[in-house]
């Protein structure tokens, strides 16, 4: 016996169209043993889609950020947000890497959102996972206010103005990776 379920993710560029997103298989046998899969299909027609929406939120993205560099508007700031969280909502829809999407997702969303002057100081709460968060609700708006809430965004700190620019600092490929692989445990504080 089995069960299957798909889900749709909603287009924000193309209000009323409608995106694959994932398989839920439940099968059992006559015992009672049960196996639960999730599962994406990935196709060139169904990447195709998710990429046009990503690129028309990223677009978005990019305006809204640069008219937010100008503003000192909260609205703006809460704008930029929605759209950093929608383009991983669609990511993590897509799924395109493997397991390991969530977290990539996760960080770029970090720094995005660093760069646009906020700090998430909050925590994703225990036993829940982004990418399956993106999954399972019903839009990027729903899937954005419970990301911030989980987030708890601040303004950064003024301080953060003062550190040294990446691009500056690492002009190149090869510094950027040289960082990456130092010994950074004596500049760490040491958890108790």
């Amino acid at each position: 016996m089995a069960s299957r379920s798909n889900s749709k993710v909603p287009s924000m560029k193309d209000l009323g169209k409608e995106y694959d997103g994932f398989t839920i298989t439940i099968t059992g046998d006559r015992v009672g043993n049960m196996l639960f899969s999730v599962e994406t299909q990935t196709t060139e027609e169904r990447t195709q889609q998710y990429q046009s929406e990503i690129e028309s939120i990223y677009k978005d993205l990019t305006a809204k950020g640069k008219a937010l560099m100008l503003s000192t508007e909260l609205g703006d700031a809460d704008a930029v947000c929605n759209l950093i969280l929608s383009l991983v909502y669609y990511f993590c829809n897509l799924m395109p890497l493997s397991r390991g999407s969530s977290v990539v997702a996760y960080s770029v969303v970090m720094g995005a959102l660093m760069a646009s002057g906020k700090e998430v100081v909050g925590r994703i709460p225990k036993g829940k996972l982004v990418d399956f968060e993106a999954m399972t609700t019903p839009s990027p708006e729903s899937f954005s206010k419970t990301a911030k809430n989980w987030m708890n965004l601040m303004s950064l700190p003024v301080w953060y103005q003062s550190l040294p620019s990446v691009a500056e600092t690492f002009p190149s490929s090869r510094t950027m990776i040289e960082v990456l692989n130092t010994d950074s445990s004596s500049h760490c504080p040491k958890k108790s």
